[in-house]
């Protein structure tokens, strides 16, 4: 049976007026939106008005922003308006909604991008929650397919953003294993209806990252499902616990 993904569990510590209290004290300006582009002259942004508070109990980066800088306004770089959103969504409800299709190949997962974003927060619950949906998207649980393909953009996407052994990294390179020989499931040859050329995109991911290719390599000779329980993508979700820095430490530096 897929996990149970429960509607809001971010509140098990505090009660509402504790979080009538996060909601309250100072705000914060939040300006999302992504790197300055010679070819975009238009880039989309959006500014965001939240509270200190509430940013600090979700994401350590605002918690250690808050500690450090008396500055009342953050800028978040090189993230799509869009995502930022779901992490509002997020912050009130204990989960975000879907907006893209399961079947959209050549678009890069959702919920790769919400990883991303999370792990820039340094916000473990939103990443968690990103995972889950991943997860259960991915991992057939007794279907005989998963719900959704995968294209080699959202493999693209994830080795520019992070590094091997991180949690999504390991789900993708699992994911890319168990269904290299499903066709139907990953992207990896020549869409004559489309014109697109999977097997070129492949080839320019692995020249680019052939530790991704031999990480494949060493795993396709082994049969079955590579990909592992969930608890096994997970991060810990201590964001309350704050590691202390000492005063003379210089504050963190926004992503």
């Amino acid at each position: 049976m897929p996990p149970h993904i429960p509607a809001s569990s971010l509140y098990t510590t505090v009660d509402r007026r504790s979080l009538l209290e996060l909601l309250g004290g100072p705000g914060v300006e939040v300006h999302i939106g992504p790197k300055p582009s010679a070819e975009k002259q238009e880039q989309e942004n959006r500014i965001w008005c939240l509270s200190q508070n509430w940013l600090a109990y979700h994401s350590r980066l605002f918690n250690l922003l808050a500690t450090y800088s008396q500055q009342r306004s953050t800028v978040i770089i090189d993230s799509e308006p869009r995502i930022f959103d779901k992490f509002v969504k997020f912050m009130l409800c204990g989960r975000y909604s879907h907006s893209q299709k399961l079947g959209e190949v050549d678009k890069v997962r959702e919920s790769a991008k919400v990883w991303v974003l999370g792990s820039k927060l340094d916000a473990p619950k939103f990443m968690n929650v990103a995972m889950k949906n991943m997860h259960y998207t991915y991992n057939n649980y007794h279907r005989l397919d998963p719900l959704a393909s995968i294209g080699p953009i959202t493999v693209q996407y994830v080795c520019d953003n992070v590094v091997p052994g991180e949690p999504l990294y390991d789900f993708f390179r699992d994911v890319v294993v168990t269904y290299w020989a499903r066709g139907s499931v990953l992207k990896h040859g020549r869409d004559f209806k489309s014109s697109v050329d999977y097997e070129k995109q492949w080839g320019e991911i692995f020249g680019k990252y052939p530790s991704f290719q031999n990480d494949l390599l060493t795993r396709l000779g082994r049969a079955g499902s590579h990909i592992k329980p969930l608890p096994a993508y997970l991060v810990p979700e201590d964001v309350e616990s704050v590691v202390s820095r000492p005063e003379s430490a210089p504050p963190p530096n926004v992503p």
